[in-house]
């Protein structure tokens, strides 16, 4: 079966859209279900960090050396935070 142009555009806007759904639903920190495992936030910062680094080396590449910097302290702070915590409860609350 071979379908017509706008048959095919709309079936890949739709297959789009269906991952699209998946991705923000299991990464999104507003998703309507909870994970209720003790490691919920530590895990969702740990994702978070390594968009962060992605970011710093692009920042780096395009010489942005004021967002680089920026980037790299939280990053810092962030680890500092996370270092030894294995459950959520083990966060220092701030």
């Amino acid at each position: 079966m071979q379908l017509n142009g706008s048959e095919a555009i709309a079936n890949s806007s739709q297959r789009r859209k269906d991952i699209d759904d998946n991705v923000l639903n299991k990464y999104s920190i507003w998703r309507q279900e909870r994970d209720l495992e003790a490691d919920t936030l530590i895990r969702l910062v740990k994702d978070q960090l390594i968009m962060a680094r992605v970011y710093a080396s692009i920042a780096h590449a395009r010489k942005m050396t004021d967002l680089q910097n920026e980037l790299n302290s939280r990053i810092k702070e962030s680890r500092h935070v996370l270092e030894g915590a294995t459950v959520d409860a083990d966060l220092s609350r701030r």
